[in-house]
């Protein structure tokens, strides 16, 4: 009974993420992240690197374990065509 409830749980979430996906790209909605620190005098940047990501790609740092590096490698490669 469990694994009934959980599969069609899992399913439902998984179709639902689809279509809101679908939904968004039709309208052209794009999810923006807005970052501001706490401390008004902290200034935030990221260092982008310039060219294609390396080929031995590693992902390093607190969190990468949680990370799919399969999931990382298409959105810098999409940066690169930015």
């Amino acid at each position: 009974m469990f694994n009934e409830d959980f599969a069609r749980t899992y399913n439902r979430i998984a179709t639902r993420t689809e279509e809101i996906m679908a939904e968004e790209a039709a309208a052209g909605e794009v999810e923006q992240i807005q970052l501001v620190a706490e401390d008004p005098n902290v200034n935030i940047g990221f260092n982008l690197p310039d060219g294609p990501p390396p080929a031995d790609l590693r992902v390093e740092g607190e969190g990468s374990e949680e990370m799919d590096i399969e999931q990382v490698s298409p959105v810098l490669a999409i940066r690169e065509i930015s």
